[in-house]
């Protein structure tokens, strides 16, 4: 007859319990991180709403940079034109729901209410530097009508080079820029007689890009 130790076979069991629960605890890590890595999509980030803020911190000077980390702050330094500061961007910004618009075609879905940066967009002074982020969703469509009573400067995140601009460190992808004046991404316009200094390094912008100008 055989005969068990009953303090060896509790230890045994005890170690085989522990070693089941260090692989489920393992397990439940691995998938939650899957999950949380899964939702960090479009609809989990901040799509601007239209508004102008000012950012909450820093204060424009080059160890001091403004730090825009939304649409709306960096709505806020492109239309009061730079005024020669220094932006740093914290986080990717999206302009519109990048989803919802056709960028070969200009082309918006029926249910959603388009942000037309061309009430933002204007001449700049200052330095952006994008810390490796990207802005999605600019969205220039003029009428021909406009044209009439607008300066034929350019259309792009700033119309047109006042002074010195310098971008670094900054992408732009998902833009769309429609209008008989010059057209870019970065900048619309830049040289002739209004002068200017424009200077960028390790800038791109991406394949979902239509400009017409």
């Amino acid at each position: 007859m055989k005969t068990f130790n009953l303090k060896s076979l509790t230890k045994l069991s005890l170690n085989k319990l522990l070693a089941v629960l260090l692989t489920v605890a393992v397990l439940v890590s691995s998938f939650s991180g899957m999950i949380i890595f899964a939702g960090s999509n479009q609809n989990d980030l901040e799509i601007w709403d239209g508004s102008v803020i000012k950012p909450l911190y820093g204060d424009g000077e080059s160890d001091n940079p403004y730090l825009i980390s939304n649409g709306s702050e960096l709505a806020w330094a492109i239309k009061n034109g730079g005024n020669g500061k220094h932006y740093k961007l914290t986080a990717d910004i999206y302009l519109n729901d990048i989803s919802k618009i056709n960028w070969n075609s200009g082309v918006t879905n029926s249910d959603y209410t388009l942000r037309d940066w061309n009430e933002i967009s204007t001449s700049f002074n200052g330095n952006i530097d994008g810390d490796g982020h990207v802005i999605y969703g600019i969205y220039i469509n003029e009428e021909p009508s406009y044209y009439a009573s607008t300066p034929s400067y350019g259309r792009g995140l700033i119309t047109k080079v006042n002074g010195a601009v310098k971008f670094e460190n900054l992408g732009i992808d998902n833009i769309y820029v429609d209008t008989v004046c010059a057209a870019g991404a970065f900048v619309g316009f830049a040289g002739g007689s209004y002068g200017g200094y424009l200077e960028m390094h390790n800038c791109f912008v991406g394949e979902d890009a239509t400009l017409i100008g």
